[in-house]
């Protein structure tokens, strides 16, 4: 199977007779070359994680599942091991030799991945991914024996205290946002980073700590009646 056959597709709720949204995004493990996850638009625009273990039937015209409880909000997802799996995108070698562009993925049914396939019909094996981002994707080739492990950069210790930041002045600063009645009142935290997860009533995470904030993030907040913890942990970058 192909991922374009399945990317927009609807997720149909058998249980409850529901279409939950459509595949917008999907996510693999570089290491295990498999399929982790799928995100879901509904029509509120609210993001929610599928994983691919809760799919029913992979149908022509939709997707199904056995209920909703299966859709995980985007915001308490840990995809600390998953990447976005690159489309469009233009293909290199290590030795910066210009292949093609990706223009699809094949899977088998455990929705391991197999091959990419590139715009010229070209099938790489999907082992031969060395790394790849949101415009690139580098493969190994000719039998190329580099670690691309060994190009990573390393992290200094700075052991220099004198260009230590006082916080006291930024503390007070975003105190007298937060109590200022100009403009609307939710504005000013849109752009800004949540310091402190927030929970729902039913101890899910809603926001996690150092995570942007979004109107969307601040509409999720508010439904959740936590719009005031989320403008009370919340700071300029």
């Amino acid at each position: 199977m192909y991922v374009s056959e399945i990317t927009s597709k609807p997720i149909l709720s058998l249980y409850e007779g529901e279409l939950l949204g459509n595949i917008n995004k999907i996510y693999f493990d570089k290491t295990h070359k498999k399929i982790t996850s799928f995100e879901i638009i509904n029509d509120q625009e609210i993001s929610y994680q599928l994983s691919p273990k809760h799919i029913y039937t992979l149908g022509k015209n939709a997707i199904t599942i056995k209920n909703k409880q299966n859709l995980i909000l985007s915001l308490n997802q840990d995809s600390s091991n998953s990447q976005l799996l690159p489309i469009n995108v233009k293909v290199y070698s290590l030795q910066g030799e210009y292949l093609g562009i990706v223009e699809d993925y094949s899977f088998d049914e455990k929705f391991i991945l197999d091959n990419i396939v590139l715009d010229n019909q070209q099938l790489l094996p999907i082992t031969d991914i060395a790394s790849c981002s949101r415009n690139s994707l580098v493969t190994y080739a000719n039998n190329d024996m580099v670690n691309i492990k060994s190009f990573r950069y390393r992290i200094r210790n700075k052991t220099n205290t004198e260009n230590k930041v006082k916080v006291m002045p930024k503390i007070l600063a975003t105190f007298n946002k937060i109590t200022s009645p100009i403009g609307r009142k939710t504005d000013f935290i849109v752009g800004r980073i949540c310091t402190k997860d927030i929970f729902d009533s039913n101890n899910n995470i809603i926001v996690k700590q150092n995570s942007t904030i979004t109107e969307q993030t601040v509409a999720i907040a508010s439904s959740k009646n936590k719009l005031q913890d989320l403008m009370k942990f919340s700071r300029v970058k």
